[in-house]
């Protein structure tokens, strides 16, 4: 059965609660802008321009963060004397989880690519760790703000699924770039807001954090 595209009302809408979602979260941690990034990247690769539906699992979500946290796993440095290099702090705590299984993988298997990665073994055992990560944190929490709940973007559907909301995955096609830019503006400023401490490095370059952008996912 077809389905109808969402209204220009509708669009907007979206828009409005995305902006406030930003305006008004809780962000301790980068995990909700990859979760964005995730979600609109599914969006571009299964969804379609109609009003429909889209189930996505946490296996999916999950293989997204590890290749937008790839990178981020390797020390960064300016290269300047006396900088010490270090892994970016993606958490106002201890270190991201994501993070810290990606680097344990890395350092054990001494794989480099995100392709060797997916081919290895032990990649299986990595990726539900992840899996599981975002199913209990950003799936759980993404859609809080505003001293409330507001399940605009997906509800969860059973274990290890979630059902994007009639019209969504159309938005989230729509707005991609939109919504890639203001992702990657807000974990950029995240990560400036925090004292210098978290970054490991007093003389970090934000752009060698492998952020990814909407032209280089």
């Amino acid at each position: 059965m077809s389905a109808i595209a969402p209204s220009p009302e509708a669009q907007l809408q979206f828009l409005s609660k995305l902006q406030r979602l930003f305006a008004e979260g809780d962000f301790t941690a980068t995990y909700k802008f990859a979760l964005l990034m995730a979600l609109a990247d599914l969006a571009i690769e299964l969804g379609a321009d109609d009003g429909h539906e889209l189930m996505l699992t946490t296996r999916q979500l999950g293989l997204r963060f590890i290749g937008l946290y790839w990178n981020h796993a390797l020390p960064y440095s300016s290269g300047r004397p006396a900088c010490t290099a270090g892994v970016l702090a993606q958490s106002k705590g201890p270190q991201a989880a994501v993070l810290t299984a990606i680097a344990a993988f890395r350092l054990q298997t001494q794989v480099s690519t995100l392709l060797a990665a997916i081919r290895h073994p032990d990649f299986d055992a990595l990726l539900s760790k992840v899996s599981a990560t975002v199913s209990k944190q950003p799936l759980t929490y993404l859609q809080n703000f505003g001293g409330g709940t507001d399940e605009f973007i997906y509800t969860r559907t059973g274990r290890g699924q979630i059902r994007l909301k009639p019209g969504v995955a159309y938005c989230l096609r729509r707005f991609y770039t939109l919504l890639q830019q203001l992702t990657r503006t807000h974990w950029v400023g995240h990560l400036t807001s925090s004292p210098p401490s978290r970054f490991r490095s007093p003389a970090l370059r934000l752009e060698r954090t492998g952020i990814p952008t909407a032209s280089g996912r």
